[in-house]
């Protein structure tokens, strides 16, 4: 609200009302709701953000002040705000491009450092929200593919050796950049082959699963299914996050009420009756299972 009536002031008259800026209580505060105005409606005038920042008290170049808000800024996408001034937004693009060229300089040194994979995972993990915003701010700014794939493919390999819900859902947060969802198709054989050979979290091919991928949703299907033949508690654990399939949202808890004694025939009903061919596949590897272990079971598919 308060941003609203600045914008309003500056438009008018180029400087901000001192007044109104003062009515919020700390910087935090004050740059949070700029990030926010700047989405909501989508401002790109950059040099009112840059004078915002003057009247806050940031000092330095007009670029030092834009990386600064950026840098404080808690919602990385309100670098769109930068997108029309060239100038900046090569200050802005080059910056982060070095940001993420230290990141892996210094990783790879940990490497070397940090002797068991645990210890280094954990470094890693710390660097991993930091990654992702500045690529946030490379795609947000329209960076070319040379400045930021190098730092995409190390940050995919990052996320996958971390392997964390916390890591995947930054990873996921972004899909909403078309050259970053571009990016993930073009390695998705590769994405597949680290699935199947890894243990990386459901978390980390939900998005191939809710597009309908087959080759990742059958890679999906199999993983739960043997957890759930081997232990129900663990499954419903390690896929306590719902993920829809074929417009099923319960997709997930059915697929281990097939293991379940009190509830696989219910849920051998409700799969069959859906009919969808993942639902299909679910039957297909419960009924494998039952038979190698020579159940009786078995017949009820």
């Amino acid at each position: 609200m308060n941003t609203a009536k600045l914008y309003d002031q500056y438009t008018l008259s180029q400087t901000i009302d001192t007044e109104i800026l003062s009515q919020y209580p700390d910087k935090t505060t004050s740059l949070t709701a700029l990030g926010e105005f700047i989405n909501e409606k989508n401002i790109t005038d950059s040099s009112f953000v840059i004078d915002f920042m003057k009247a806050l008290g940031y000092e330095g170049s007009k670029e030092e002040t834009a990386i600064a808000f950026l840098s404080e800024c808690p919602d990385k996408s309100a670098a769109k705000v930068f997108r029309d001034n060239a100038h900046l937004r090569e200050a802005i693009i080059n910056n982060y491009c070095s940001v993420m060229a230290n990141f892996i300089v210094f990783s790879t040194a940990q490497r070397k450092n940090l002797k068991d994979t645990a210890s280094y995972n954990r470094h890693i993990d710390k660097a991993l929200p930091e990654m992702r915003d500045s690529l946030m701010i490379l795609f947000e700014l329209g960076a070319k593919e040379g400045e930021y794939l190098t730092s995409l493919e190390k940050y995919f390999e990052f996320t996958y050796y971390v392997n964390t819900r916390d890591s995947w859902s930054l990873f996921n947060s972004l899909y909403v950049y078309e050259d970053f969802a571009k990016y993930v198709q073009n390695i998705r054989e590769q994405f597949l082959g680290i699935y199947l050979r890894s243990n990386l979290l459901p978390e980390s091919i939900e998005k191939f699963v809710l597009d309908g991928n087959e080759a990742f949703t059958n890679a999906f299907i199999t993983a739960l299914s043997e957890l759930a033949s081997e232990n129900i508690a663990s499954a419903r654990k390690n896929y306590a996050h719902p993920v829809t399939v074929e417009g099923d949202e319960n997709f997930i808890e059915g697929v281990i009420d097939l293991y379940d004694t009190a509830k696989y025939k219910n849920a051998i009903s409700s799969f069959k009756a859906n009919g969808g061919k993942f639902h299909m596949a679910a039957l297909s590897e419960a009924k494998k299972f039952y038979e190698y272990e020579e159940s009786p079971r078995a017949n009820e598919f």
